[in-house]
């Protein structure tokens, strides 16, 4: 008799989470199919929105605030979204998590982020965005971790990433 069983699936670690926001703007590497949000353009009519989500331009205008993306990735840490979209392939782990239904504040926007030491994400076998609609205004980020894969991470066995670069 033939088993139709495939090899054993490695195992994995799944952590679900909405997670810190931001107001970074389009993977702010340029390579997301976003764009940056024109404060200024009458499309944004939600005040308190504009408010938290931004700062004070030098010229006055308003412009997104990218402070908190900005240390974290400066510090070393890794966006496992933004590892799974350019170094596995998978597009959709940039797609919207925010702003769905929401015209006055200018539209969908990816803001819900995980962030990763630079060993850890190495481990990254997935990331996908799960719809909550109904449940939350924020979808959920789901990173699927190699269990082997982490444990390295851990150890700092794995190789570091180096920090990312957000002018790619």
């Amino acid at each position: 008799m033939t088993s139709t069983r495939s090899r054993p699936r490695e195992p994995v670690v799944t952590v679900m989470t909405s997670n810190i926001e931001h107001d970074g703007g389009p993977d702010e590497d340029k390579r997301a199919p976003q764009r940056w949000l024109d404060w200024a353009n009458g499309d944004i009519t939600d005040q308190l929105h504009m408010m938290h989500r931004t700062n004070p331009g030098p010229d006055g205008t308003r412009v997104s605030c990218t402070y908190a993306d900005e240390t974290l990735l400066g510090a070393g840490l890794h966006d496992p979204a933004r590892y799974a979209a350019h170094t596995l392939r998978q597009p959709d782990a940039l797609v919207a998590t925010a702003g769905r239904d929401k015209p006055g504040q200018g539209g969908e926007r990816r803001i819900d982020r995980i962030y990763n030491d630079p060993w850890l994400t190495n481990a990254v076998i997935a990331v996908s965005v799960i719809d909550t609609t109904g449940i939350s205004d924020h979808h959920a980020v789901k990173v699927v971790y190699s269990r082997a894969g982490m444990a390295e991470g851990l150890r700092r066995n794995a190789t570091r990433l180096a920090p990312h670069d957000l002018t790619s």
